[in-house]
């Protein structure tokens, strides 16, 4: 009775053994293909958090970074609803009409959503800012989706085009379709972030691309990514805030990554 348990408790620990050695190769394989990290600070792309601000907060925010020269604007939030009668609303407008950002919006298929329409038309440009995922992590994401004889493209890629359009055609060239991996090249931490309520310093904003997102206190907007075992975050939870996400989707296609 004895053998037999030891053969069993053998047989056990030998599965156990198989299957993380199956799971680590696996992960391995999946982390060389969606992180391949570059040290140092970013310096290209500066975030700012807006954090828990209301219309009129941003808009503030928006002017702020404006008069520092940047050289350009993304606003990773949707804003749906407009009336020119709620002053924060007006404010909001204004700051968009002369800053000319791009502005991220949904698709789902069906074309543009999720702003309105007066926001988009005082923007500079717009893009739709969905991600795909596989097994729940963060892995893909249409550059662009045909629409009947149009195309609409990714935020990223309507931010990365604006950049560097050259960049920009040469990575959808590239393309195998229309659709590409999302590859981390750097973590959170390597991104100047102006937090909520953070002064803006216009000599590290003056001619960066600077973008505007939901970046905490809460795991609203937080992502999933194959980058989690690369940094402090809870391996159990999300690990990248959706702006960070957009913009390593941006150095990505600038630096034809893929």
């Amino acid at each position: 009775m004895k053998k037999v348990l030891v053969v069993i408790g053998i047989a056990i620990v030998l599965s156990l053994a198989v299957f993380y050695l199956i799971t680590s190769r696996e992960y391995q394989r999946l982390d060389s293909r969606y992180v391949k990290l570059q040290p140092g600070k970013e310096e290209l792309i500066v975030l700012v958090n807006v954090g828990n601000g209301d219309r009129k907060y941003i808009a503030e925010k928006i002017n702020k970074v404006f008069q520092c020269n940047p050289k350009l604007i993304g606003i990773d939030l949707y804003f749906k609803e407009f009336s020119p009668e709620i002053e924060q609303d007006s404010l909001l407008l204004n700051s968009i009409q002369n800053s000319k950002p791009i502005l991220a919006t949904r698709h789902m298929g069906i074309g543009t959503q999720g702003v309105n329409k007066v926001f988009l038309n005082a923007a500079l440009d717009h893009g739709y800012a969905e991600l795909n995922a596989e097994n729940g992590y963060v892995s893909n994401f249409d550059v662009f989706r045909e629409m009947k004889s149009k195309k609409d493209f990714h935020f990223a890629y309507t931010m990365a085009n604006k950049i560097d359009s050259i960049a920009a055609s040469r990575f959808v060239n590239n393309l195998d379709g229309n659709n590409s991996d999302v590859v981390i090249r750097k973590l959170s931490d390597q991104f100047k972030i102006f937090d909520f309520n953070e002064n803006i310093n216009c000599e590290q904003i003056t001619n960066k691309v600077v973008l505007f997102g939901y970046l905490g206190p809460t795991d609203e907007d937080k992502l999933t990514t194959y980058a989690r075992f690369h940094d402090d975050s809870d391996a159990s939870g999300p690990d990248m805030y959706g702006p960070i996400v957009v913009a390593n989707q941006i150095l990505m296609i600038l630096k034809d990554e893929i």
